[in-house]
């Protein structure tokens, strides 16, 4: 696969070009569970080894056995909710807490981007078969998390988001078994 990445050194801005293969091993997972009508407990994530292999680079060693960039050996999240039987359909109250491991920002694993926690909420009401609106809020705990940018620029993502959006659901009513 062939790959590209401009990079500022000592003496300017330089253009970096290889190809390289993967190898990835891994496990994804998704669970809910219902103790009590109602209320439900959901888990995803995955576990990944995911590296680097047949790395050329001109004029230097390989990164064979790095891991890839912004792929996070573990990530996960926790989803606690709450399903409230309404005339019109169904009003959801949920919260996430997502853990986001640690990962690098280039092929050399030289930049860490350290691991990250945020808390989400949101209220989802389904009103009928075809209709949704949703009231969403993500990182609650304003929390820092440097996601795929130069880590030394300290950028990344903070600050509090709130979303409102509705939605239409369509179902093939033509549809029969046979």
């Amino acid at each position: 696969m062939p790959f590209q990445q401009f990079v500022t050194t000592s003496t300017g801005l330089e253009n970096i070009a290889f190809s390289y293969g993967t190898s990835s091993t891994g496990i994804d997972f998704s669970e809910v569970w219902q103790p009590i009508e109602h209320v439900s407990l959901g888990l995803t994530g995955n576990w990944q080894d995911s590296v680097y292999t047949h790395i050329i680079l001109a004029g230097s060693e390989g990164a064979d056995g790095n891991v890839l960039q912004r792929q996070p050996r573990f990530q996960a999240r926790l989803t606690p909710a709450y399903d409230l039987p309404v005339p019109w359909g169904n009003v959801r109250f949920q919260l996430t807490y997502s853990y986001i491991g640690l990962r690098y920002s280039d092929p050399g694993n030289a930049q860490v981007l350290p691991s990250y926690q945020t808390l989400d909420a949101g209220i989802i009401s389904e009103i009928g078969e075809h209709f949704e609106v949703r009231l969403q809020g993500s990182n609650l705990t304003n929390e820092l998390g440097v996601t795929e940018q130069d880590a030394r620029a300290l950028s990344g993502t903070s600050g509090h988001r709130a979303a409102l959006r509705s939605g239409a659901r369509f179902s093939d009513a033509r549809r029969t078994s046979s």
